[in-house]
């Protein structure tokens, strides 16, 4: 109920002498008295309030496909990956453009398929080229030249889905020798660990070990723990960096595509499924220790457009708990305890930064 609203209350008061019926006026308070609990009073829901945001068709950015973010809490500079486009744009604290960096091709400083960003302690910006099988390392964006320059690249595998960075390593996911997790440090790899992604009734095979080893990944700087969800199963991981498993969820809720080995074993089928099914997007920790992953709900004629029927946001609490399921948040490709970077279409790509709070604290 709006805080502007009154709320009457008839009330009765018995004295030993007689029967006095009074009429007492409540007026909600501010804090909610009387009030029956809202959306955004629940434990785990995520509201959130834009300052800036960039991308129209006739402007001085112009977005195709935006694939990622990452902000640096420090200088507070966004950095944007537009895939399509091969380049990475950053934009000032404020949402000013600073430098584009990046285009298509296999040299210094080109990209490829490109899938995740990250930031180390420097400032250094880490991109996953995927067809180029290797991570581009970019120097901080420097406001005053409005430039940014490649430092180096790091040579990874071709089976590599997404990374991010914890305890100065790459933990990159992809399925590969029995292992869906591998962290590596200067090019030497560390160690492996995590098992294949199932679905029951499927058989064991190589196959679909490497096909559902693709999905999205979170790390977490302070703890060194690694979240990571299966991009067509709905199942939720979390491992220490030690390699240790500390839970993992099946997503209520979520609807997953319906996969089949082909006969000749050379590929992957997929079944469409009546009415729809979910595709994961992206998972994030948010402030408290929530964790957020976003699934686009598509049928047939919406997946061929490249579009979906609505962005369902699950919120789990740190121990992979179920909190809430929303459907008003934008696509979130960045998160950190006070931030959000959103992206969205109407109708052309745009992004924005968000200041955010999750309801119910830590979590």
């Amino acid at each position: 109920m709006p805080r502007h609203l009154v709320s009457w209350r008839l009330g009765f008061y018995v004295t030993p002498s007689s029967l006095v019926i009074a009429w007492f006026l409540c007026v909600l308070t501010a804090s909610g008295a009387f009030s029956q609990p809202t959306t955004a009073q629940k434990r785990g829901f995520v509201s959130a309030r834009q300052l800036w945001s960039v991308g129209d068709e006739q402007g001085a950015v112009e977005f195709a496909k935006v694939e990622a973010a990452v902000r640096d809490p420090l200088s507070g500079v966004s950095y944007v990956l537009d895939s399509r486009r091969n380049e990475i744009r950053s934009f000032s604290r404020s949402g000013e453009p600073i430098a584009v960096v990046g285009r298509a091709g296999r040299g210094p400083g080109e990209l490829g398929i490109t899938r995740s960003l990250a930031l180390d302690p420097r400032g250094n910006l880490h991109v996953l080229d995927i067809s180029n099988a290797r991570i581009s390392v970019f120097a901080p964006a420097d406001t005053n030249r409005r430039e940014q320059r490649v430092i180096r690249s790091t040579p990874i595998p071709p089976w590599s889905s997404a990374m991010c960075l914890v305890s100065e390593s790459y933990a990159i996911l992809g399925f590969s020798s029995d292992s869906l997790l591998h962290l590596f440090r200067d090019q030497t790899l560390i160690r492996s660990f995590g098992g294949a992604f199932r679905i029951e009734g499927l058989p064991l095979h190589p196959m679909l070990d490497r096909f559902l080893g693709r999905g999205r990944i979170d790390c977490d700087a302070s703890s060194g723990n690694i979240v990571v969800v299966a991009e067509n199963v709905g199942e939720l991981r979390q491992y220490s960096f030690r390699g240790a498993l500390q839970w993992a969820r099946q997503v209520t809720g979520y609807l997953p595509s319906k996969i089949y080995l082909a006969p000749s074993g050379r590929g992957v089928v997929f079944e469409v499924r009546q009415g729809g099914w979910h595709q994961t997007i992206g998972v994030h920790r948010l402030r408290g220790g929530a964790i957020l992953l976003q699934a686009a709900f598509v049928d047939q004629a919406s997946s061929r457009r490249g579009e979906h029927l609505r962005l369902d946001s699950f919120v789990f609490d740190s121990l992979g708990n179920l909190l809430q399921t929303q459907v008003d948040l934008p696509q979130v490709i960045f998160a950190d305890d006070d931030f959000l970077i959103g992206t969205s279409e109407d109708p052309y790509p745009r992004v924005s930064l968000l200041a955010y709070k999750v309801a119910g604290g830590d979590l």
